[in-house]
């Protein structure tokens, strides 16, 4: 009998005491349980519009978090901010092409958290520049200089032939197919030649 009593004692005192634990964590009771998590900014700190920004999602033991969404938000010097949701892949990487104006930017990355993962964050400094090519056919050896950003604009000689396509980058001369150009440098072709007719030939 008293073994008994002992026995309802004891679950009595063990449901009073799980009572209190959930009354003084209230809900971060769950998040005792829930996993740490690491967010990682993996791209440079100065990029070029067009250039990926990326951030990494990791556990406490490192592994890759994967479709988990990530805030990002991007806060020029005068306080203007672009907000947007991107979703990790299976590479636990979350990313996005820039396409802003030149200039400092505080980039902030949040993960909120679920019910098997605890939030984290990131703030990160970045400069964005405009990237500037300069683009000419070999048969005739004339150039533009191309500004690739937000704001659209190109300037200088816009002759071209059907010569091998051609691009200047980083001090040197890259080759390359039609198609491949097209592909890597969609608003520069677009700029040289349309098959709509649109820009079959772009004046000066």
């Amino acid at each position: 009998m008293l073994d008994k009593r002992v026995t309802i004692l004891s679950i009595i005192v063990i449901i009073l005491i799980s009572m209190l634990v959930i009354l003084c964590f209230g809900s971060n009771f769950s998040s005792i349980f829930k996993q740490e998590t690491d967010l990682t900014i993996t791209s440079n700190s100065t990029l070029n519009n067009g250039d990926n920004f990326t951030v990494k999602l990791t556990d406490s033991d490192g592994e890759l978090i994967a479709n988990k969404t990530i805030c990002i938000s991007l806060t020029d010097d005068e306080g203007n901010v672009n907000n947007l949701n991107v979703t990790t892949n299976e590479k636990g990487i979350a990313s996005f092409g820039i396409n802003a104006n030149s200039g400092n930017y505080s980039a902030k990355c949040v993960f909120l958290g679920d019910d098997n993962y605890d939030s984290s964050n990131v703030t990160h400094k970045v400069s964005i520049v405009n990237r500037v090519v300069s683009l000419d056919s070999s048969s005739d050896g004339q150039s533009q200089t191309y500004s690739y950003g937000s704001t659209g604009s190109y300037s200088g000689s816009s002759s071209y032939s059907n010569g091998p396509w051609r691009t200047w980058i980083n001090g040197g001369y890259e080759y390359m197919s039609e198609k491949e150009y097209s592909e890597r440098f969609p608003v520069l072709y677009h700029l040289r030649t349309d098959g709509q007719g649109q820009y079959d030939k772009i004046e000066d």
